[in-house]
């Protein structure tokens, strides 16, 4: 269910008793889904979505969202570290291959930490290099796939399995 309404915001200034009078108003109308405005009980899982791929981000936080999952989303490694050190999610879908950071990289860094040496971290990415797969491994993932080879929902699938 889609809901619009309307906010409008209106300001009035008045100086030296009326003398100078200024009158401004803003309409805002926006649409928002239902579910975007109900509240979230504290039992949802977070998921951190960090690759520098749009179109991946994107569709994977849209498959997470409708299985009521709360997402957030970084862009590149060092994006991804700095939200993971402050949201400590309950999962980080990391991507390798990115900028400033490669996922590798954010791994050891999350490995090192207190809250990230149990945390599960997916490896999503196109890279079919097993000397990749193999240092993956031995940084802490907890699983490893092929963005080419599994779509949105069924990493889902596979998150969920993994939070239970």
């Amino acid at each position: 269910m889609t809901l619009l309404f309307c906010l409008h915001l209106f300001s009035l200034s008045l100086l030296n008793d009326s003398v100078s009078t200024t009158a401004t108003g803003i309409i805002f109308w926006a649409a928002l889904e239902l579910k975007d405005l109900l509240c979230y009980s504290s039992d949802m899982k977070t998921v951190l979505i960090v690759d520098d791929d749009e179109v991946i981000r994107l569709e994977l936080a849209r498959a997470l969202r409708d299985a009521d999952f709360e997402v957030a989303l970084a862009a590149d490694g060092a994006e991804g570290l700095a939200t993971a050190e402050s949201l400590k999610p309950d999962l980080i879908v990391l991507d390798q291959d990115m900028p400033k950071l490669y996922g590798e990289e954010v791994l050891i860094a999350i490995r090192a930490t207190a809250w990230g040496k149990d945390l599960p971290v997916i490896a999503f990415t196109i890279s079919e290099d097993v000397d990749v797969l193999n240092q993956n491994l031995q940084a802490g993932v907890t699983e490893y796939f092929d963005k080419s080879s599994v779509a949105p929902e069924q990493v889902v699938e596979i998150i969920k399995e993994k939070l239970q």
